[in-house]
């Protein structure tokens, strides 16, 4: 989860020398959490674009595949990988992802795998209708224990969607350890070559 190049060598996280910024798209996510820029591209197969918000305090959108183009994109996909690897937005605020949504999504005539995507009006959710899982235990997923103050926060985020309406259900999910193993297998088949 870095982002590391021999040309400019490791970005670092912009609060935290000594942290990583995430990856792959950890240089975008630490420019905009540094205010040098309002917005950015990432492309994510696997929490490139999820892990540098998240690293960085910003927020990114991995959309749903094939809407998106990924003419142009490095490194360029083929085959099923398509579906999978998606270019999506960055931006210091929550209410800039989807004008920023707005404007990358739609076939362009060269992406086959892309199509025209009609986008809902994020105003219209029913915050209150929703049902939302708060997976309370990743054992055997992460290398290393969960930070307590993080686990503070998802437990204050869920008593608060909670308290205007939503449903929350407390769940784990033991074979989330096999993830790894289940994404490596559907890259690779995708590809027709290991990943």
């Amino acid at each position: 989860m870095e982002a590391n190049n021999t040309l400019y060598g490791r970005t670092n996280n912009p609060y935290d020398l000594s942290r990583t910024s995430g990856g792959s798209s950890g240089g975008e996510g630490s420019i905009i959490s540094a205010c040098g820029s309002p917005f950015g591209l990432g492309s994510d197969v696997g929490g490139s674009i999820r892990m540098p918000a998240f690293f960085n305090g910003i927020f990114g959108h991995k959309p749903t595949g094939g809407c998106v183009p990924n003419t142009n994109c490095w490194p360029p996909c083929s085959n099923e990988i398509q579906k999978y690897c998606c270019p999506g937005p960055l931006c210091k605020h929550p209410e800039d992802l989807m004008p920023m949504l707005k404007i990358l999504s739609g076939a362009d005539g060269q992406d086959g795998c892309c199509f025209d995507f009609k986008l809902g009006d994020p105003q219209t959710v029913d915050v209150k209708s929703l049902t939302v899982l708060n997976v309370t235990s990743m054992d055997n997923l992460l290398l290393s224990s969960v930070d307590k103050e993080l686990l503070t926060a998802q437990h204050r985020v869920a008593e608060y969607l909670e308290s205007i309406g939503c449903q929350v259900k407390n769940v784990t999910i033991p074979e989330m350890r096999h993830a790894l193993d289940f994404w490596t297998a559907m890259m690779s088949l995708a590809n027709n070559e290991p990943f």
